[in-house]
């Protein structure tokens, strides 16, 4: 018996040191890999051609100047090929991205491209994803008409005929007519076509977002917000001021919130709409509703406000739908304290 209780003190003793044993000696953090010649092998095995050029240029590698200098050949020359392959898969920004780091580093490596050739390629991809007002913005904002051909700016034409955004129409009638050729009658209509006062409240709604029930004073009362808000293109899209639809999209609100647009010309009738983009700084935000718009704003850098000139303000304060207030610019590019 005397036996048997010292077998199992020894197994006990020998379990007990068994997960005692001292763990072999750190190691420490792995340092990262070396930027040799091999790393920079596999990064552009991997095609990150960028990342590899950052180093490259921003001095963050290991190799010496010669080793530097072919190695900088070799990733420029595979971003240069990689361009015409993202053209044709549309990936007209990426594309963009690499011709304006070419062009940073050696201009003559570009000179098969023209900086229009990759906007103008996104403009119609925009069409083909049915945004045209970001199609317009980019035309507006970042294509120089002046040199893209006439069979391009006709192209153009067409398309803004179709899904009608008036601040690129001027544009291109603007520069068809430096050209000497005639515009369409259908882009001249849309120059000339003032909308009328009933269209532009139509291009309006109200935002409702519903936050469930608060308690004041023992009372339980509606919780909403209510704000304004207009249409931007035919898809649906519209603007609105960022603090309406805050409890949407802050992290921080954990109560209830639904957003609803109402319909200037529809009494009662609230349609589902949700946030897609926010800028809490800009006080902005863009919001996406699925029904027929009945007319959408555009936005012009070629049609600006002049000093003392009537405007007007449409919206809903307060709930107020269909309310048009006028007034005048009383001062521009004033700052704000």
């Amino acid at each position: 018996m005397r036996n048997f209780f010292l077998i199992v003190k020894i197994i006990f003793v020998s379990l007990l040191l068994s997960t005692c044993i001292t763990p072999k000696e750190s190691q420490g953090v792995p340092l990262e890999k070396p930027r040799d010649n091999l790393y920079f092998q596999e990064l552009l095995y991997q095609g990150q051609i960028s990342l590899g050029l950052q180093y490259l240029y921003l001095g963050t590698h290991d190799l010496d100047s010669q080793n530097q200098s072919e190695m900088k050949s070799v990733f420029l020359q595979a971003l240069k090929e990689k361009i015409p392959q993202m053209m044709d898969q549309g990936e007209w920004e990426l594309a963009f991205q690499a011709y304006q780091s070419l062009s940073f580093v050696d201009p003559s490596e570009v000179e098969d491209y023209s900086r229009e050739s990759f906007i103008y390629g996104r403009i119609i991809q925009l069409f083909e994803q049915n945004a045209p007002a970001a199609a317009a913005t980019l035309l507006v904002d970042e294509l120089d008409l002046q040199l893209i051909d006439d069979e391009s700016l006709r192209n153009l034409e067409n398309l803004f005929i179709q899904s009608p955004q008036v601040s690129a129409i001027v544009n291109i009638v603007d520069q068809l007519k430096k050209r000497g050729l005639e515009p369409r009658q259908s882009s001249l209509d849309l120059v000339a076509m003032e909308p009328s006062k009933e269209e532009l409240i139509n291009g309006t709604v109200t935002l409702w977002v519903d936050r469930g029930i608060k308690m004041q004073n023992g009372v339980g009362l509606p919780d909403r917000i209510i704000g304004s808000g207009f249409f931007i293109d035919n898809q649906g899209y519209l603007l609105t001021n960022y603090h309406v639809i805050a409890s949407e999209v802050d992290p921080q609100y954990e109560g209830y919130s639904k957003l609803y647009i109402k319909r200037n010309d529809r009494e009662g009738e609230k349609i589902p709409a949700r946030v897609v983009g926010w800028d809490p700084v800009m006080d902005l935000a863009l919001i996406k509703t699925e029904m027929s718009v009945p007319y959408s704003f555009t936005f012009t850098r070629d049609i600006l406000p002049r000093l003392g000139e009537n405007l007007f303000a449409i919206g809903s304060p307060g709930g107020l739908e269909k309310t048009l207030t006028s007034g005048s610019v009383s001062s521009l590019a004033r700052y704000l304290m």
